[in-house]
């Protein structure tokens, strides 16, 4: 039997992961089979398990491929501007790319879902973990800049900035207006940096 090249692995991979978030998204978490996913790409749902051995998986999968863009986008916020403006840039950038709601419908699924399923808990814990890394790194980052305030904690900062993009998401889950939100989340953002 002929070996699978590391390349065509890691698109085939990449392929499922976006053919999956576009099903999850139209038919939410729960709604969603793996049968769904393989017959969206095409495959046997053999083939599909043979990337990902559950759901959970695949939407770790999506997770990482996001959190891929997210870095690229937080590198580039970097090298523009001041740490607020950064991160509501990359916001804006998410938001921008997957402007239907049911993203965020999807994302209080998840966190309703997780309560009765430790393993989507600890597959959106790592989500957390990596989402607060990666602020950290920005933070730092700023820190030695001299774009923030000496004294703030990095941890404790990147902690209540994270929350305040929770709140972003629960707003545009309720439909409040992106221009209203991004301006509150801005004042939030410059308030916590002391920017």
């Amino acid at each position: 039997m002929p070996r699978v090249r590391p390349e065509y692995k890691r698109r085939a991979r990449a392929r499922i992961a976006a053919a999956g978030l576009r099903i999850f998204l139209k038919k939410g978490y729960r709604g969603t089979t793996m049968a769904d996913v393989a017959r969206g790409i095409g495959v046997s749902k053999g083939d599909l398990y043979l990337y990902f051995p559950s759901k959970v998986a695949l939407l770790r999968e999506v997770q990482q491929s996001s959190r891929r863009d997210a870095r690229r986008r937080m590198i580039e916020s970097l090298e523009s501007g001041s740490a607020s403006d950064g991160l509501v840039g990359i916001v804006d950038q998410v938001l921008a790319e997957v402007d239907d709601p049911k993203i965020w419908s999807m994302w209080l699924e998840l966190m309703a879902e997780a309560v009765s399923d430790p393993e989507l808990l600890a597959t959106i814990r790592i989500d957390h973990r990596e989402d607060l890394r990666m602020i950290k790194t920005l933070l730092r980052h700023e820190k030695v800049a001299g774009t923030i305030r000496r004294r703030t904690d990095p941890d404790d900062l990147s902690r209540a900035l994270l929350i305040l993009f929770y709140g972003a998401l629960f707003q545009q889950t309720l439909g409040a207006p992106w221009p209203r939100t991004r301006r509150a989340l801005r004042l939030g953002l410059r308030a916590l940096l002391g920017q």
